[in-house]
């Protein structure tokens, strides 16, 4: 089974500073929000379960807390299962 991809823009809204990360596993993204703490933030997320045909969940999130809940949702084993088979 193919991993999907995640992609995770963080933009400090003081210094306008953008960190920008593209991973396969989920341990990496989780290991860059915990390590830092992020204040004034959005962060947005994309996860890309296949390109052709192109399924895609995404979205923009102000707490660390709501971006956790919505990567752990967004790569659920069922629904990697059921777009990345495809």
């Amino acid at each position: 089974m193919k991993r999907p991809v995640i992609y995770l823009k963080i933009i400090n809204k003081k210094d306008k500073e953008v960190r920008m990360v593209k991973s396969g596993k989920k341990m990496k993204v989780y290991s860059i929000l915990q390590a830092e703490k992020f204040k004034d933030c959005v962060f947005f997320l994309k996860v890309v379960y296949s390109y052709r045909p192109y399924y895609v969940n995404q979205g923009e999130y102000f707490t660390k807390k709501s971006l956790i809940y919505a990567l752990r949702a967004f790569t659920d084993l069922d629904l990697v299962k059921e777009f990345c088979e495809k």
